[in-house]
C-alpha cells in the first residue's frame, strides 16, 4: 500500500514505520508500474506537465510521472514521513532526475502551488480518513482542466490461486484481515469512482487491472510482494489475533508458497486494482 498523508494528530499508517517498509514500497512499484503507467498515459500525463504526487512513499509514483513530464515538465511529491522522504530524495539524486522534488508534510496544511497540471496517487486514498474532503481541498491546486488519477487496492476481489492453495487462501486472509483491522471498512476500492464524483469531478473514466500467471517467474515476483505486503503487516495480524508469528513463519513463506503453486499448477490473480482519472471543470 501506499505512504500515508493526512493525518492530523497521529500518524497510523497501516503498513507501519519500519526499514522493512522503505524496501517493500520500491518492490510494490516495480510490479504495479505497467499498470500504473498506463493509467497515467491514459489520463492524459505527458511532457511539460506539472504534477502533485501525494502520499509518495519512497519516490517511485513520482519518479514515474518524472518520465512521463520529461525534463521540461515537474513533479513535486508529498508525504508525512520525514525518514521515507530522506529515501526518496537520496533515491531521486542517485538516478539523476532533476525534475522531482519531496515536500515533508501533511497535504492538508502544507503549502502548495496553485498551477498543477495533474494530481495523482497510488495506493493511497485507504489510508485517508476523509478522501473526498482531501481531494476537494487539493482541487484548488490544479489548473481548470488538470487531470485526477489514482490506482487503488479493491479489497473487494483479493488475490486467488485456480486452483486454490492453502497458503493462498492463508496469505490473502492474514492480508485482507488485517487491512481491515487497520483502516476500517472500505472507504476506496470500487467505490474509487464515487471518491472522485463527491469531490466534485465529472464523468471518471475506469480501468480494472488484475495481474495473473503461472510462470515461475510471474509467480515469484507476486508472492514476494504479497510476503513483504504481510511482513509489514505481521504486528497487525499478531495484535488482532489473526495468527502467530510462528503460524505464519515469514521468511520460509515465500518459498513454501511458490513450491505449493508449482506442484499444483496453479494460476495466481493477483487481486483487483480500480483505477481512475478525470478533469477538472
Amino acid at each position: 500500500m501506499g505512504a500515508a498523508v493526512n493525518r492530523t494528530s497521529t500518524d497510523d499508517y497501516a503498513m507501519g514505520r519500519s526499514k522493512t517498509e522503505e524496501e517493500r514500497l520500491p518492490l510494490q512499484s516495480a510490479f504495479l508500474e505497467p499498470s500504473t503507467r498506463r493509467l497515467f498515459e491514459v489520463a492524459g500525463i505527458g511532457p511539460g506537465m506539472k504534477v502533485l504526487d501525494i502520499g509518495s512513499g519512497a519516490g517511485d509514483t513520482a519518479m514515474l510521472a518524472a518520465r512521463l513530464v520529461g525534463p521540461h515538465g515537474r513533479v513535486i511529491g508529498v508525504d508525512l514521513n520525514p525518514a521515507i522522504v530522506d529515501t526518496a530524495r537520496h533515491r531521486v539524486r542517485a538516478v539523476g532526475y532533476a525534475n522531482v522534488t519531496f515536500v515533508e508534510g501533511d497535504v492538508a496544511e502544507t503549502p502548495l502551488d496553485r498551477d498543477f497540471d495533474a494530481i495523482v496517487g497510488r495506493l493511497i486514498l485507504i489510508h485517508l480518513p476523509d478522501p473526498v474532503g482531501t481531494l476537494r481541498q487539493l482541487m484548488s491546486h490544479l489548473k481548470p482542466g488538470g487531470i485526477v488519477a489514482f490506482q487503488e487496492l479493491n479489497r473487494l476481489d483479493p488475490m486467488k490461486a485456480y486452483p486454490t492453495t492453502a497458503l493462498t487462501e492463508k496469505v490473502t486472509g492474514w492480508i485482507y484481515q488485517a487491512l481491515s483491522l487497520a483502516v476500517g471498512d472500505v472507504r476506496d476500492d470500487t467505490h474509487l469512482h464515487r471518491i472522485l464524483l463527491d469531490a466534485g469531478l465529472s464523468g471518471p473514466q475506469i480501468l480494472v487491472n488484475t495481474p495473473a500467471g503461472c510462470s515461475p517467474a510471474f509467480l515469484e515476483e507476486c508472492t514476494t510482494w504479497g510476503v513483504e505486503t504481510l511482513r509489514s503487516l505481521l504486528p497487525v495480524v499478531v495484535r488482532g489475533g489473526l495468527a502467530t508469528e510462528e503460524e505464519v513463519s515469514i521468511d520460509t513463506l515465500p518459498e513454501r508458497w511458490r513450491d505449493e503453486l508449482l506442484a499444483q499448477r496453479s494460476m495466481l490473480r493477483a487481486g483487483g486494482f480500480t483505477e481512475a482519472w478525470a478533469r477538472r471543470a
